[in-house]
């Protein structure tokens, strides 16, 4: 999957304080400091720990939605197929790219508290 600035890969979630988010580059928020990559760390900290592990080892294919119909959709738009209602394959090389993708983004983005806090690095090594 080639990388460019038309696509942006941010993961969000709800913890107790909130919507927290580990985005791809500084959001608008990180810049309205002097230091916007400071900023950043700061506020992607919060997000837990525990999903940032999961999402080293993320698989789309395997992902649920909130709807069959919207799984499915979402699994063929990633392989570009003609049909966005059709049934998936169960693994592509399109699914693959991605998974990589995402989880690179999640390992460089958690790798300095993962190793402040003393975390295994097996899954950040591997992404």
């Amino acid at each position: 999957l080639r990388r460019s600035d038309e696509y942006k890969y941010d993961i969000y979630t709800v913890a107790t304080t909130g919507a927290v988010g580990i985005t791809d580059g500084c959001a608008e928020v990180d810049r309205r400091v002097e230091f916007p990559i400071d900023a950043k760390r700061k506020r992607e900290m919060t997000f837990p720990m525990n999903l940032c592990r999961k999402a080293l080892s993320i698989r789309l294919q395997d992902a649920c939605a909130s709807r069959e119909l919207d799984r499915r959709c979402i699994l063929n738009s990633i392989i570009g197929a003609p049909s966005l209602i059709a049934t998936p394959p169960p693994e592509h090389e399109r699914y693959e790219e991605l998974n990589w993708t995402l989880r690179g983004l999640v390992a460089v983005a958690t790798w300095r508290d993962a190793i402040e806090t003393r975390q295994p690095m097996e899954l950040h090594l591997a992404a």
